[in-house]
């Protein structure tokens, strides 16, 4: 064989080696990100009534970005949003305080740190300490997230076609949220198949203990297409229940990493794609 032909079979040999490699590894990502599509974290909160938080109150989950009622001090402000900034340790989140349903600030924001070694101040008279909860179905660990959420998506086409015109999400175990003249608040049945949408005009904490709060109760479908307008978008929109179930607590590892299996399939699927490269590297 000439030092050309051999030096052409060389170069033939190694692209495609080269050129197989790439596709494996496009395969490989093509199909890992799958794996968290749905992660994402919350944010736990213990509850104490005293400024050392010794005295525990209650525990409980916010949504980041969820607008709650501010049930522990009304008269100060009407509503709150928790935000997570910072996901190294220590983790760090923003707490803002608004007068109406999450649109006008009624004091300067303030940051908390995570930690069962600080105190912050919640609402109130009340106090609390702060984590941040992975949610996701492949969670391990106690710092897992089971935080079931509603999400709400309207549509610019009929029957719930096309892009979404918008997406809202709620938490349904019956938090109670800030609205526009109220609160309401909305819980899931336990096969996730209605979600119960309670509304409380005129009442701050969820609540009917006055004459003047108007209670309305509406029964939603779950994954059930409603119209909405007809000459405009949104023209329907629909409900959806999303509830991960961790994996029992084994390890804190945040996710499960791909099996070997997986990784043996992609391989054999990029020399699939090339017996002629193989066929030059053979008898090269």
């Amino acid at each position: 064989m000439s030092l050309s032909g051999l030096h052409d079979r060389r170069q033939t040999a190694s692209s495609c080696t080269a050129l197989s490699t790439l596709v494996v590894c496009f395969l490989a990502l093509g199909w890992l990100p799958q794996l968290g599509l749905a992660d994402t974290y919350d944010i736990g909160v213990y509850l104490f009534k005293d400024a050392s938080c010794l005295f525990f109150a209650d525990e409980f989950l916010l949504l980041d970005n969820g607008c709650y009622a501010n049930i522990w001090a009304s008269n100060s402000t009407k509503a709150y949003k928790m935000n997570i900034v910072f996901f190294n340790s220590p983790q760090r989140i923003d707490m803002r305080e608004y007068s109406d349903s999450c649109h006008t600030l009624a004091m300067p924001k303030r940051t908390v740190t995570t930690g069962t070694d600080r105190c912050s101040a919640f609402h109130g008279s009340m106090y609390a300490q702060f984590d941040i909860r992975f949610r996701s179905n492949t969670c391990k660990g106690q710092l897992c997230s089971n935080l079931a959420i509603a999400v709400q998506t309207f549509y610019s086409a009929s029957f719930c076609a096309g892009p979404a015109y918008s997406i809202f999400r709620y938490p349904v175990q019956g938090e109670c949220l800030r609205a526009l003249n109220g609160t309401q608040n909305l819980l899931a049945s336990s096969d996730d198949s209605n979600i119960t949408l309670k509304d409380f005009g005129g009442s701050d904490k969820c609540e009917t203990k006055t004459k003047d709060v108007r209670l309305q109760m509406f029964s939603i479908t779950n994954k059930q297409c409603y119209p909405l307008y007809s000459t405009q978008a949104p023209r329907s929109f629909g409900w959806r229940v999303e509830r991960n179930v961790p994996y029992a607590a084994a390890s804190d590892a945040p996710r499960s990493r791909p099996g070997m299996s997986a990784f043996a399939v992609l391989l054999i699927a990029g020399i699939a794609l090339f017996p002629t490269c193989h066929s030059e590297a053979k008898h090269w």
